[in-house]
C-alpha cells in the first residue's frame, strides 16, 4: 500500500529539500504528481516522489549550472 505524505513530509523525504524550494517546484509545474484533497491540501504518494527524484540529473561543478535539474 502506498504511503501518503503532506508537503513537509514530502520535502523531507526528497533528500531533505527545503519546503520553500519544494513548493516553488509545485507552483512552477515541475514537482511530483500529487493528490489534491481540498483547494489548499495536497498529498504525495511515495512512488510518485521516487519517480520524480529518479528524473533528476545532477550536473557536476564546472558545467552549465551545477544544480539539480529535471530531465526531459
Amino acid at each position: 500500500m502506498d504511503r501518503y505524505l503532506n508537503r513537509e513530509e514530502a520535502a523531507a523525504y526528497c533528500h531533505g529539500l527545503p519546503l520553500k524550494f519544494f513548493n516553488n517546484q509545485l507552483r512552477l509545474g515541475n514537482g511530483p504528481a500529487f493528490v489534491r484533497v481540498s483547494p489548499k491540501r495536497v498529498f504525495f504518494r511515495t512512488p510518485d516522489l521516487d519517480a520524480w527524484m529518479a528524473s533528476w540529473k545532477y550536473e557536476t561543478p564546472g558545467t552549465a549550472s551545477g544544480i539539480w535539474e529535471a530531465t526531459d
